[in-house]
């Protein structure tokens, strides 16, 4: 009988593992797109471009990527605290934004390569991003920041 070596074992193990995230991963990705339309970039005539946020942020007239989530979910699938509250909806859409799985590998190599005392007072953590207002100004893992917050949008640069 041949007994298997130690290293060889170990490799086996971490080619399944690989290979269960990669399917893992797939899956999710499959889900995320059959879910949420990701429209870019946004036309010429969309509102954005007229904002003074924008026109004061873009003196120049810069060209700009800008992305548009649309994500559609009936409507007894919304918790109805997130309907009476005017902007409840808008926050939550970000806390999971940010806070969800989907940001948790950039957010971490974020932190990892620019986390320090001149970044301390931003949100860096799931904890804080899923509890925060995201009220202007706030700033987020070092490339983020809310300019601009209204009942119904939420405009970070």
């Amino acid at each position: 009988m041949a007994r298997r070596s130690l290293l060889g074992t170990t490799i086996r193990l971490g080619a399944y593992g690989a290979a269960a995230v990669a399917a893992a991963g797939g899956l999710y990705a499959a889900r995320l797109a059959a879910t949420t339309t990701v429209v870019t970039p946004l036309p010429e005539d969309d509102p954005i471009w007229s904002t003074e946020i924008y026109r004061r942020l873009n003196t120049f007239g810069n060209p700009c990527v800008q992305d548009k989530i649309v994500k559609r979910v009936p409507l007894t699938k919304i918790r109805p605290e997130l309907l009476e509250t005017e902007g409840a909806l808008v926050t939550e859409l970000n806390r999971g934004l940010w806070g969800g799985a989907g940001y948790t590998p950039q957010r971490l190599l974020l932190a990892r390569s620019l986390r320090n005392e001149q970044t301390a007072d931003q949100l860096w953590t799931r904890d804080e991003l899923v509890g925060s207002d995201y009220a202007t100004g706030t700033r987020h893992t070092d490339h983020f920041e809310v300019v601009s917050k209204t009942s119904d949008e939420i405009l970070f640069r």
